[in-house]
Parts: C-alpha cells; sequence; structure tokens
C-alpha cells in the first residue's frame, strides 16, 4: 500500500490515539507548518536606465575597479586593440560634454572595457554612444568581437543578441539597440562617450 506524506496525513489533535503529550503536540504542529503553502516570490524590479549622474564628476576608474550606478555593478577590463594586442592601462572617466548624445554626464571609455553585470537576465538593451577613433570591442553572452565602427555589427547576432545601430560610421554619435535575452554585456573603446544605457 502507498504511504502518504506526512503533510497528507490526517492529524487528529486531541484523540486518544495522538498528542496525548505536550512534546506530541508540539510535532504535530510542527508537521502543520510544514505542509502550509509557500508564499509566491515577489517580481523582480525592472532595471531603470543607468545615466550616470549618481557618480561624481571627474571621477576615473581603472582595471580592475568596480563601479555601482542605478543598482547596476560595473567593472573595467582589459581591452583589445585593434592588433589583437591586450591592453589594461587605460581608463573610465566621468564627464559633460555631451559627446554621446545624452544630456547630463556620460562615461568616457579610454582603452578598457566596461563589464556591465545585471545579477539576473535582461530581455534588451539600448544605449547613446559617441565614437571617435581607435577600435571597439563587445561581448554579449560571451561572444566577444573585436571591429573598427559600430556600423560593422549592424543587423549581426552576436550570442543569440541582434545588434541593430543608428550612425556608427565613425567620428560621429549613435544608438545601438540590442534585441535578445542578455546575461551579460561588455563594451569598449579608445575614444568612446557612452549615455542612457537602458535595460
Amino acid at each position: 500500500m502507498k504511504r502518504k506524506r506526512p503533510c497528507q496525513q490526517n492529524l487528529r489533535i486531541g484523540s486518544k490515539s495522538n498528542f496525548r503529550t505536550l512534546g506530541l503536540l508540539i510535532l504535530g504542529l510542527t508537521y502543520l507548518s510544514a505542509c502550509a503553502p509557500t508564499p509566491p516570490l515577489p517580481p523582480p524590479q525592472p532595471i531603470g536606465c543607468i545615466d550616470f549622474e549618481e557618480l561624481q564628476l571627474g571621477a576615473r576608474f581603472k582595471f580592475p575597479d568596480t563601479l555601482a550606478v542605478s543598482g547596476v555593478t560595473m567593472v573595467v577590463r582589459a581591452f583589445q586593440w585593434g592588433n589583437l594586442t591586450w591592453t589594461s592601462t587605460g581608463f573610465v572617466k566621468v564627464e559633460s560634454a555631451g559627446k554621446a548624445g545624452g544630456s547630463g554626464q556620460e562615461l568616457f571609455i579610454n582603452n578598457v572595457n566596461l563589464d556591465f553585470i545585471f545579477f539576473e537576465r535582461v530581455n534588451g538593451l539600448s544605449l547613446r554612444f559617441g565614437e571617435y577613433g581607435g577600435n571597439l570591442n563587445i561581448d554579449i553572452n560571451g561572444d566577444f568581437e573585436n571591429f573598427n565602427n559600430f556600423d560593422d555589427i549592424n543587423g549581426q547576432i552576436i550570442g543569440g543578441v541582434t545588434v541593430s545601430v543608428v550612425n556608427g560610421l565613425g567620428n560621429d554619435k549613435g544608438t545601438i539597440t540590442l534585441t535578445g535575452r542578455i546575461y551579460s554585456f561588455a563594451l569598449g573603446g579608445q575614444e568612446l562617450w557612452i549615455d542612457d544605457v537602458c535595460p
């Protein structure tokens, strides 16, 4: 005969056969507590746009510094030049010159990658950029690309994510939109400014 789990048994509190002592009563209440339904987890909170206004203007970050903005952690990583040599001597600086096409503060990324750690996947992402020289790196879901201008990756699928770029021909401002599930994302350049990163 199939045995019932403890949660399915009839616990007859106060009957002659069960819970004649205080210890058994406590045991029965423990069973009842274990059978109680678990409350549902709260839904994940959406991540707002990262506009870098929380950072101190003029602050500089170098490899392997960590910075946190709008609930998202970012780590400064090494950068790969166009000749495939890796360097970690660059920096990230908080500026407000409007070179990425946004308003207020922005990040100047110089010969480093900035790795965004969202802690949970995001279903797409967009950002503003200003790119004024040198090569670029992007890493989406572990798929790394080294390229010259953002237009080079327009329409490509990187790490299972579709990349759409407005402008990006070099020495200009534009936008990048990533469509698909993103588990990891990093971006870097030599003369690159970014703003309004919106998961």
